[in-house]
Parts: structure tokens; C-alpha cells; sequence
């Protein structure tokens, strides 16, 4: 099956809003093993990979769990895909990303 891979504005649309409980870095879906880092892995992503590398990490990520979640994880992939769409948006939104 083909879909179209959305673009960063679809993407950003798609939440609608902020996470309103804080950062993406205060909370994790499905344990803690990687909240209690500093810096967390996605940190040293983008320090690593850079501002695009990074981005595409992380919509990467999300698709992953969009499409997984029906015959594995079920609703947690679906959190952990919105724990990235807010990450996203927040590195987005940092950057003054706010296209509409």
C-alpha cells in the first residue's frame, strides 16, 4: 500500500495543540528507562545527527509506531507516537516552525 508521506505542516496539524503537561521530556510511555537519562537518547540524536537528521528521526519514529500499533503494541504505540509528535512540535515550535 502506498501513502503519502506528509509534509512538516501536515504533521504539525495533525496535533492541533502542545502537549499541555509539559515538555516531551518530562514524561515517557511505557516505563522510564529513558526519562531517567541525562541527556536523554533523543537529545543526543540531535546533537549527533543535527537539525534535519533529528526531524527526520523523529517522524520516522512516529510512522513506526502508527503502523505497528494494530498488531503490536496496540493504544501504547499510539501514545508513543504522540510522545514523538510532541517532540517534534516542540523542536518545531523552538524553531519559530509555526507555518499555517
Amino acid at each position: 500500500m502506498n501513502m503519502p508521506i506528509p509534509d512538516d505542516r501536515q504533521i504539525l496539524e495533525f496535533s492541533g495543540r502542545r502537549n499541555p503537561s509539559g515538555s516531551a521530556n518530562s514524561q515517557q510511555v511505557g516505563g522510564s528507562h529513558y526519562s531517567r537519562h541525562n541527556p536523554q537518547p533523543w537529545d543526543v540524536y540531535e546533537n549527533w545527527f543535527g537539525r534535519e537528521g533529528f526531524l527526520g528521526y523523529l517522524k520516522g519514529t512516529i510512522v513506526k509506531y502508527l503502523v505497528r500499533y494494530p498488531n503490536k503494541g496496540g493504544v501504547e504505540d499510539l501514545l508513543k507516537a504522540k510522545h514523538f509528535l510532541e517532540k517534534l512540535i516542540e523542536a518545531e515550535t523552538a524553531q519559530g516552525e509555526t507555518r499555517g
